[in-house]
């Protein structure tokens, strides 16, 4: 199969601050540069926010919506603008865009995530050009999946992506805020669990934008528990894809630790962020987990809260309230409770079997 990379492209990257509209030309110039990598040998999936950027050039908004429902009408108007302008400019090339829309929902349902891996597969197939949004005008809570940055991950782990790059209006992460301090010096190679850039990639908002380079580093430790390396560098330079493909590029690369990527249904299970339910382990059950040699045994568990079923994502619990761990429930909440009020757990197979279950605590 060829090599993969997934491009996250942000919203500052696609405005034209000079005239209000949308940046046409440097669409145009990242589309070539996708088709030069391409031509390399790389097949390309496309995340790009810009949805209420476009909605908001169409209505002629000056700043960026605050409630809601005025956000998502916003991205219903700008979402098949922003397709238009992708399409338009791989029309050049004649190639097609495919675009999917997705949403959290789609992360945590895995059969959702697995037919949504199917449809990119096959539009690699057929010589599409992957297109991913968010589904902004069914989501709840927030407009975001956590930026697109967190969606660009999960973007990559569906595609089997090598590499993450997210192309941004900086050249990368820095040791200071290089706004406040032009002194500051560009990370040019980090590991993405260095907890040390948490200090220096505080949570922020952009004009356009929502989330700064804090989701960035999120995104990037998504990326390195698939052993993905993850790329920020600037869009506004010539030809950022290739100048990253040849080693040329003057950005930040954060790289996973050796030996550190987890197989794929575990990845799934380690990112998903919602659960059916709880379970509450006493400090046997607790200590047999930290071992990471052992199933999740009916005997350990102290309650369980929520109503999931056999097959269902749940989280494990320290007594104290700590999270542990999350896995796939080999029985549902009512067999469980039954067991644990008749006192019939140590004939009960393992709740959760060690090759179902991950842990997350330090």
């Amino acid at each position: 199969m060829s090599r993969i990379w997934t491009v996250k492209i942000g919203s500052s990257l696609l405005v034209d601050r000079t005239g209000g509209g949308v940046n046409t030309v440097r669409i145009q110039a990242l589309i070539d540069d996708v088709v030069a990598l391409r031509d390399a040998g790389v097949q390309v999936v496309l995340v790009s926010s810009g949805a209420v950027v476009c909605g908001m050039v169409a209505l002629k908004l000056k700043t960026r919506p605050r409630r809601l429902p005025q956000l998502q009408a916003a991205a219903a108007v700008g979402q098949s603008l922003l397709v238009r302008h992708y399409q338009e400019a791989l029309d050049r090339h004649d190639i097609r865009v495919g675009q999917l829309l997705l949403t959290g929902e789609d992360r945590e349902n895995r059969t959702r995530y697995l037919n949504a891996r199917n449809t990119l597969e096959q539009l690699f197939r057929i010589g599409a050009v992957p297109l991913i949004n968010e589904n902004d005008t069914v989501a709840t809570g927030e407009l975001r999946f956590g930026d697109n940055d967190r969606l660009a991950a999960m973007a990559a782990d569906l595609s089997g992506s090598e590499a993450l790059v997210i192309l941004t209006d900086c050249d990368g992460l820095h040791e200071a805020d290089p706004r406040r301090d032009s002194r500051a010096k560009l990370i040019r190679f980090a590991r993405a669990s260095d907890p040390a850039l948490d200090e220096v990639a505080a949570p922020g908002d952009t004009e356009l934008g929502r989330g700064g380079m804090f989701t960035k580093l999120q995104a990037a430790r998504m990326a390195a528990r698939a052993g993905m390396t993850t790329w920020i560098a600037h869009g506004e330079l010539d030809q950022p894809l290739l100048r990253i493909f040849r080693g040329a590029a003057e950005c930040t690369e954060l790289a996973p630790d050796p030996g550190d990527e987890m197989r794929e249904n575990r990845r799934w299970m380690a990112s998903s962020q919602g659960a059916a339910g709880a379970l509450y382990l006493d400090e046997g059950a607790c200590n047999e987990l930290r071992s990471g040699n052992s199933s999740l045994l009916a005997v350990g568990v102290i309650s369980a809260e929520g109503g999931f079923v056999k097959g269902d994502i749940v989280q494990c619990f320290s007594a104290s309230g700590q999270l542990l761990a999350r896995g796939r429930a080999g029985y549902s909440a009512e067999e469980l409770r039954g067991a644990i009020t008749d006192d019939r757990r140590a004939g009960l197979p393992p709740i959760i079997r060690r090759e179902h279950l991950v842990w997350l605590a330090e």
